[in-house]
């Protein structure tokens, strides 16, 4: 926990048996009559320090609350309860709206074979196969069988062109023009890291600068795109799940002041 998390807007869940009973969650003190205050006062100081509460408030043990449920975003759990478990302590039940981070896809080399060389293929081929017979009974099996694979490995990367797999893009109004965009961007600043000229840097952060402007405009866009066709076609679906993708805790709408008065109904 002392690590600082690279994501300021992570969701963080600490759960488990504390076994700190003495502890009063209501008022987030220790009992008068604990025996291990110490312990008990460097929980309660590491989960605010962390800004984390403790929603689990139902005893698990004999009466005793000693499995948690530590969260920054309390707004996420919508129910949470004890059922019985399959030990000593009560399981901790609930329902938060989480979602999986999707993770992508590592880069790999993707082989041409309707552009590959065949004819050099064979040539290869032919030159390794009389090499591979003529010392077959000296080697072993594991070692020919090594020797063929990596002959036949060396000849697909000489005659078959490749190319890299790029992830895909998740943002829908990241359109190619901006991506061009963005790969020329890369390209000058590595030439002015490089050459650490003035009117190098100049020349990035003015492409900088118009590619950040047609990145805000094409999300935009999309968003005004989405309205316009909820009103026209009355289906609220895209627009409730690009709300529901936009949203860190179901706490609504906060409550509006005005004229003095408080207004929390919808």
């Amino acid at each position: 926990m002392s690590k600082k998390t690279k994501n300021l807007n992570a969701t963080i869940i600490l759960a488990g048996d504390f076994n700190c009973k003495d502890n009063d969650w209501d008022t987030n003190t220790i009992t008068v009559d604990c025996d291990n205050k110490q312990l008990h006062k460097h929980l309660l100081d590491t989960l605010s320090d962390h800004h984390l509460t403790q929603m689990q408030r139902e005893p698990t043990r004999f009466g005793n609350t000693l499995d948690l449920y530590c969260t920054n975003k309390p707004g996420l759990v919508k129910y949470i309860t004890t059922i019985p478990g399959i030990s000593d302590h009560d399981t901790i039940l609930l329902d938060a709206l989480l979602r999986l981070e999707h993770v992508k896809k590592k880069s790999r080399r993707i082989y041409l074979y309707n552009k590959a060389d065949w004819e050099a293929m064979k040539t290869g081929i032919n030159t390794f196969t009389s090499e591979y017979l003529a010392s077959l009974e000296d080697h072993s099996v594991d070692k020919n069988w090594v020797s063929f694979k990596q002959n036949l490995q060396e000849l697909v990367d000489q005659h078959v062109p490749s190319r890299q797999s790029r992830s895909r893009q998740h943002l829908p109004w990241i359109t190619p023009a901006i991506r061009r965009m963005s790969k020329k961007k890369q390209r000058l600043y590595n030439r002015a890291k490089k050459t650490n000229k003035l009117d190098h840097w100049e020349e990035f952060s003015q492409l900088k600068r118009t590619s950040r402007k047609a990145i805000r405009e094409a999300h935009n866009n999309y968003i005004n795109d989405i309205f316009v066709e909820s009103l026209e076609t009355r289906g609220t679906s895209t627009f409730w799940r690009y709300v529901k993708a936009r949203r860190q805790e179901s706490v609504g709408v906060p409550p509006l002041k005005k004229d003095g008065q408080l207004h929390s109904n919808s």
